[in-house]
């Protein structure tokens, strides 16, 4: 037994209450003595008070352990669970550890991309401004016009489900969108400048040479007076167009599956007997007139262009290739390599009217930018055949640019 009042660093305040009452109970120590261990600094008490305190102290400890008994089963118990208690420490402790160093890494992983952030930036090149290139000569840009699909004769009125007019046509109404198509070209053209204009027209001009009934039925005019009546009015149109434009402009049409000549029957029996053929003929005589009339009256000769009759189109504008027809096909994928290979031609961009709606495809790499089809839509707009079908359109045409740097400029021009 350790022979000092002085409290040891691993003894618990019950052991070494029972340690100095045994060493007071030998007589190793004092009353006092064991008083002052007990209660330190506060022992103010009497030799004799604190004997008394001594054997009350003693009677209580001596109870304790008579009464208290501590089982095998209890330690081991109390050693589980202080287990458990040290685990859960350990644990936390553990956790705590795990987030600090989640911390750093993320404090360091920041650092670091600051780090790599700022080394990067310091090593980036100068970037050299290269300045504008301004041409020395005006480039010629050319205006491409396509439009397709007149009918002309044709009149009817087709409306939607609370009887709005969907669409409507009749000679006259072709006439007024024609010359609506005019004059929205005239203003756009104050601001996109062009030298030259070339007109395409797809085919499809007049109505009734297909000689169906329900064609006949929906016809105002017979068929010679529609075409006669059509060829007067394009002539006429484009001595205006060359005189609000004052510019060079060329004019070409080709035939459609409509204005084959068929003799009331339901074939193409003779393809190349074209109605299109009459209204160039009329056109192009009805032009050279009214060239004629205005160098005589005004001293000064249009430079108006009727291009010979063809069942195709060829143009070639700064390189880029472009073919227009009628476009009486389901493929025209098929179709531009049939071109290519019957006339030993490369085409960028395919034309064709036929369908009476608008859309482009891109299929390969062209000369300056990409190999094109293109459907444009039709003055006529969608009509009964095109309702039967589900299939429909606006009344429209396209309008293109081109120069040396290639296509320009694009747009759809919706006439109704």
């Amino acid at each position: 037994m350790i022979n000092t009042t002085q409290r040891q660093e691993c003894e618990s305040y019950i052991s070494y209450i029972k340690r100095i009452t045994e060493l007071c109970l030998n007589k190793t120590i004092s009353y006092s003595e064991w008083a002052d261990g007990l209660l330190g600094d506060q022992n103010c008490y009497s030799e004799e008070n604190c004997r008394k305190g001594f054997y009350i102290v003693n009677k209580m400890l001596n109870n304790f352990d008579e009464n208290v008994e501590i089982s095998e089963e209890d330690i081991l118990k109390d050693i589980e669970s202080r287990k458990i208690e040290l685990l859960i420490e350990r644990k936390k402790t553990q956790r705590i550890n795990q987030q600090f160093h989640e911390n750093l890494r993320y404090m360091g992983d920041h650092e670091l991309y600051v780090e790599m952030v700022k080394e990067a930036i310091e090593n980036l090149s100068p970037i050299k401004i290269i300045p504008t290139t301004y041409k020395k000569d005006k480039n010629e840009t050319i205006g491409f016009l396509t439009i397709s699909d007149a009918h002309y004769g044709k009149e009817f009125t087709i409306k939607g489900l609370f009887g709005e007019v969907v669409n409507q046509y009749s000679p006259e109404i072709y006439k007024a969108r024609m010359w609506k198509l005019l004059s929205d070209l005239e203003n756009d053209l104050y601001d996109v400048k062009i030298d030259r204009l070339r007109i395409s027209d797809c085919g499809d001009a007049v109505e009734n040479v297909l000689r169906a009934t329900n064609s006949l039925q929906k016809l105002k005019v017979g068929v010679i007076d529609s075409a006669l009546e059509y060829a007067n009015f394009i002539s006429t149109w484009l001595c205006e167009v060359y005189n609000r434009l004052k510019i060079p402009v060329e004019y070409s049409i080709v035939g459609g599956n409509h204005d084959i000549l068929r003799l009331l029957s339901s074939k193409k029996d003779f393809d190349g007997e074209n109605i299109a053929k009459t209204i160039h003929a009329y056109i192009e005589q009805k032009v050279e007139i009214s060239k004629l009339k205005a160098e005589l009256e005004y001293k000064i000769k249009p430079q108006i262009l009727i291009r010979e009759y063809s069942d195709i189109t060829y143009d070639n504008l700064f390189g880029i290739n472009i073919l227009s027809y009628h476009g009486d096909t389901k493929n025209m994928k098929e179709d531009i390599e049939f071109f290519e290979n019957f006339y030993q031609i490369d085409i960028d961009i395919l034309l064709a009217g036929h369908l009476h709606r608008g859309s482009s495809e891109t299929i390969g790499y062209g000369y300056m930018g990409d190999r094109e089809i293109i459907r444009i839509p039709s003055i006529i707009g969608v009509d009964d055949y095109a309702k039967s079908i589900k299939k429909a359109s606006r009344a429209g045409c396209l309008f293109m640019t081109f120069n040396e740097d290639g296509k320009q400029w694009c747009k759809t021009y919706y006439l109704n």
